[in-house]
């Protein structure tokens, strides 16, 4: 058996590199695409699809005078009376990138 200078014995090993895509599916406007091109992947947009999210959608309400909710208007100034975020069909943008 050989040993070193500092009485250890050598060891073959036998290292193979793999290669895996990855898919990952984004909602529109997410910056991980940007992200992951920032910290060195190659990542190519492939295509859209459609995702349920358990609160996929965003509903904002305020009160009328009646004490009716009635849905929140972009230029509207009056307090948020209650928000729901039931679930929902969204889109989502589908992104491919090799991990070494």
């Amino acid at each position: 058996m050989t040993r070193l200078a500092d009485n250890t014995v050598p060891v073959e090993t036998n290292i193979e590199i793999i290669e895996t895509d990855v898919t990952i599916e984004c909602l529109p406007g997410s910056t991980l695409p940007a992200e992951l091109r920032k910290a060195g992947y190659d990542i190519t947009e492939l295509d859209e699809g459609e995702r349920i999210l358990p609160a996929g959608i965003v509903e904002k309400f305020t009160r009328r005078a009646d004490d009716e909710l009635e849905p929140l208007s972009e230029s509207s100034t009056k307090p948020i009376a209650e928000t729901r975020t039931p679930a929902g069909i969204v889109k989502v943008k589908r992104w491919a990138f090799s991990m070494p």
